[in-house]
């Protein structure tokens, strides 16, 4: 089919107009999440503390049932965190000073966790405490997919963009409080096919925290060598 000159120019100028269309269109969305991220940190940085029950929600393709327990955490943004697995705590997880120790309160073992240890690299990554940790590490190591805004409450996915970490997660997703910026519920879910999800209910913000709930009697528990979880 034969088309003049003109006709193929305004078909390009047509095209083109689409295409920077279409660029324009993902910048403001990126500057829109871009926004939107720092309004949540801006918000999280006002709570002083929170303390929470959990639930953690953990799906396998081999199991037809998920694995669920309860819990614990007491959390001073950035600096300080009590993790209690099981009601009483089975498991308790402290991160204070810059490091990390789990406790097994049934052994009755006490080991200082390496900061790649796959049982506490993916809370602090979440919860934001110790380096490379929080919203500001997910804005910066994450590609926001999507935004989903209702009333009072936002839903967030993360998509991984280092090779590293595409190979191991598939995507974050975070129902954000928009009145202060906590997280309602975090969901991670892996290439294969298994998902964690936490639940924070009836968080409370802003209490004073006994410098005790981060700390543990060291003679109660023997020393474990340090062991690399890494994954």
């Amino acid at each position: 089919m034969f088309c003049s000159p003109k006709i193929r120019f305004f078909a390009f100028m047509l095209q083109m107009h689409v295409i920077a269309s279409a660029c324009l269109a993902e910048s403001n969305t990126e500057e829109a999440a871009e926004t939107f991220l720092l309004q949540m940190l801006a918000k999280q940085q006002e709570n002083k503390s929170v303390q929470a029950q959990i639930k953690q929600i953990k799906r396998l393709p081999t199991l037809s049932q998920p694995l669920e327990v309860s819990g614990a955490m007491s959390l001073i943004p950035g600096k300080a965190l009590r993790w209690e697995v099981g009601a009483p705590p089975r498991h308790i997880l402290i991160y204070y000073g810059g490091n990390t120790t789990f406790l097994d309160q049934r052994a009755r073992t006490a080991e200082q966790l390496v900061p790649t240890d796959r049982r506490a690299r993916m809370l602090r990554m979440i919860l934001g405490v110790g380096p490379d940790s929080g919203l500001n590490y997910l804005k910066d190591k994450f590609r926001i997919k999507s935004i989903d805004r209702r009333k009072g409450y936002a839903t967030v996915v993360f998509e991984p963009e280092a090779p590293m970490m595409k190979a191991v997660l598939r995507r974050i997703v975070v129902n954000f409080d928009l009145e202060t910026g906590w997280m309602e519920s975090v969901e991670w879910e892996q290439v294969d096919d298994s998902t964690t999800r936490l639940e924070f209910e009836t968080p409370r913000l802003n209490e004073q925290l006994s410098p005790s709930l981060f700390t543990f009697d060291r003679r109660a528990y023997k020393k474990e060598e340090k062991r690399n979880h890494k994954r």
